[in-house]
């Protein structure tokens, strides 16, 4: 786990934004040398650095929101199917997530609750339902073809 921490600028990283504009003009001038001519008549923009630094902040931040909301989801999710389940179901998951010895996240408590509450072999027999109808339906769907080793 990682705590999060707003973007900041280092030598570098400055450095790197502030000849962006050269690398990419050097770069056409390299792949494309009469594209590269051209290009090189127009003024290469004035990079601004404190506007970059704010923009990537804000990205920063709303990404972390947006992935600290979706682990929050998940955590709810399994959380709402652990207490669907029964008394014996519930106490069987307590004890195997309790002995569960690889990450500790939401997906991995799901896992162990649809593990136990048969959720997830209820899901394997739809999708083996659903696999074995639709070739079914490409064994009867092309017979032109001859028999299809499926």
């Amino acid at each position: 786990m990682h705590r999060y921490e707003p973007v900041t600028w280092t030598g570098r990283k400055l450095q790197a934004f502030m000849q962006r504009e050269q690398r990419q003009r050097r770069k056409v001038d390299q792949d494309f040398p009469l594209l590269g001519a051209a290009l090189l008549v127009e003024p290469a923009p004035t990079p601004n650095p404190d506007a970059e630094l704010a923009a990537r902040r804000a990205r920063s931040a709303a990404t972390e929101k947006s992935m600290r909301d979706l682990t929050t989801k998940h955590w709810r999710k399994g959380r709402a199917q652990y207490q669907a389940c029964d008394v014996q179901t519930q106490e069987a998951i307590r004890c195997a997530w309790a002995a569960w010895t690889g990450p500790a996240n939401a997906s991995m408590f799901i896992y162990v609750v649809e593990k136990h509450s048969g959720e997830a072999e209820r899901r394997r027999q739809e999708i083996r339902a659903r696999d074995a109808e639709l070739r079914q339906q490409v064994r009867v769907g092309t017979p032109a073809q001859g028999q299809l080793n499926v």
